[in-house]
């Protein structure tokens, strides 16, 4: 579903809801998989040019951030490079250190990149990751 995004600075904003993790047997990599390929279809159907994430399920819903990672950065960067698509710009919104460095690596291993991404923005009690400031051609974290 897509609605405007009020007093937010986004346009649009695209509600999805990703699977509750109950082990890893109960088909929920294909439903994660499906919530990001979804929101990416809708998105394009509506000619957005970007799109920003988080990392689905991994909160309250317990998904592991591991593979979380490794679904999303897989399903995202095969619609962005299979799909006609109008999306330009592609972030992903993280809570935390830990979060940034699964997706990362994740993203590295797809990407099949040599260099790191840009640092991570971070909230004033937390202690920043070192990484050289480089994006991903088709995603950012």
């Amino acid at each position: 579903m897509i609605s405007t995004g009020g007093n937010l600075k986004a346009k649009y904003v695209i509600h999805t809801v990703g699977p509750v993790w109950h082990g890893g047997g109960a088909g929920e990599a294909q439903l994660l998989a499906s919530a990001y390929h979804e929101c990416l279809k809708l998105a394009t159907e509506h000619g957005l040019t970007s799109i920003s994430f988080p990392s689905i399920s991994t909160g309250a819903y317990g998904y592991p951030i591991a593979e979380a990672s490794a679904i999303a950065a897989g399903t995202v960067t095969s619609f962005l490079r299979e799909q006609a698509t109008s999306i330009r710009d592609m972030v992903f919104v993280l809570f935390d250190a830990y979060s940034y460095e699964s997706y990362r690596r994740a993203l590295q291993e797809v990407c099949h990149l040599t260099y790191n991404f840009r640092p991570p923005v971070m909230w004033p009690t937390e202690t920043p990751a070192r990484h050289p400031e480089r994006d991903c051609p088709a995603t950012r974290l």
